[in-house]
């Protein structure tokens, strides 16, 4: 991330190309040399990572939490019987 004192830093690099490009011949090597590196910078200046998370991944993690919420609705609104009731000792009078 940039800090406001490299943007500032940058900017000031930024504004001492485009003076040494208006000193220049339009048509010379060293022209074409601080035009590429100009170019450079203005994209790093520029720059903003991204932030966000990958799209796969928030499908997959909804997709995961959904399943999730539906067997937990199916447990609760259908009882599921099983053997293991029988085995429960029953209250003799």
């Amino acid at each position: 991330m940039q800090t406001p004192e490299k943007r500032r830093t940058m900017d000031d690099e930024v504004a001492r190309m485009l003076k040494e490009l208006s000193e220049l011949p339009a048509g010379s090597k060293e022209y074409k040399a601080v035009a590429e590196n100009l170019e450079t910078i203005c994209k790093a200046r520029n720059y903003k990572p991204s932030t966000l998370v990958n799209w796969d991944t928030i499908i997959v993690a909804s997709t995961n939490i959904l399943g999730i919420i539906l067997v937990l609705n199916y447990e609760q609104l259908h009882v599921v019987t099983s053997k293991a009731m029988s085995f429960v000792g029953k209250g003799r009078v």
